[in-house]
């Protein structure tokens, strides 16, 4: 074989050889796994203390402004949902109301100090709003009133109800901690109604072949609870660094009922 030929025949290998790489690639970009998209309806009866914009439900990726994001996470099938106003003055993004009218008396501010100033809102439409699910609960063997936080990992929400090894199949119910938090302005300090040690209860059902289409989300009703919080009640507590340290002030106990519907979109 000619020099000529040889050299013309590695570049037609290293040619091949780099096609199949690239489609290989292509493959598996394609087979990996995504977050999945939801649309969320909040219940807003009377009662509850996280009340709609009055523009319907909350589509993943669907906003006239700024950023409404409902997904389960692809990694860990928590939920994220993430709206925030944008910044244009002329066109207001989807946003929460969220109301502070109904105060736990006599509870005094717990793993925190309390604010020296009152919260000074009954109700807010903050800029962003986000909630996060996290770890486990299970009741407790003692008093099946009481839920107990679990270890790491994340409750997925994605696989309840699903099939696993040996012929089981995840629990249609969990209840899982949930975090809320919220910005009254671009550049305000971050506000929080309890964080991933505050439980709720999940139920999933409509079950696919990939997994629930629908999610219940529900803060606790009596008689369950959490530590010293009674049900439903979240702490509401202010936080901000200084020096590279987080800094928080709780405003006191609220009563915080609320319902969240999930849907896949």
């Amino acid at each position: 074989m000619s020099g000529k030929i040889k050299i013309l025949c590695l570049a037609f290998v290293a040619a091949a050889v780099a096609l199949l790489g690239s489609v290989a690639f292509q493959k598996a970009e394609g087979a990996m796994q995504s977050d999945i998209h939801l649309t969320a309806i909040i219940r807003g009866v009377s009662t509850d203390k996280i009340q709609t914009d009055g523009q319907g439900p909350y589509i993943s990726g669907v906003t006239p402004a700024g950023t409404v994001d409902v997904h389960l996470d692809k990694f860990s099938g928590c939920l994220v949902f993430y709206l925030d106003k944008g910044t244009n003055p002329q066109l207001a993004g989807r946003f929460v109301n969220l109301f502070f009218d109904d105060p736990v008396t006599g509870k005094p501010c717990m793993w925190m100090d309390c604010c020296q100033d009152s919260f000074g809102y009954v109700s807010v439409q903050p800029q962003t709003f986000r909630m996060r699910t996290w770890y486990p609960f299970a009741l407790n063997a003692q008093d099946p009133t009481l839920l107990d936080m679990l270890d790491p990992p994340a409750v997925n929400l994605a696989t309840m109800g699903m099939p696993v090894k040996r012929g089981k199949t995840n629990p249609t119910e969990a209840f899982v901690g949930m975090s809320i938090g919220f910005q009254l302005t671009v550049d305000g300090e971050g506000h929080n109604v309890g964080g991933g040690e505050y439980a709720v209860k999940v139920t999933a059902d409509d079950i696919g072949p990939e997994g629930p289409r629908h999610w219940m989300i529900q803060s606790l009703a009596d008689p369950l609870h959490k530590d010293d919080a009674a049900d439903d009640d979240r702490q509401l507590y202010r936080s901000h660094q200084e020096f590279k340290k987080t800094i928080r002030c709780s405003y006191g106990w609220f009563h915080f009922p609320f319902q969240i519907d999930l849907y896949r979109k």
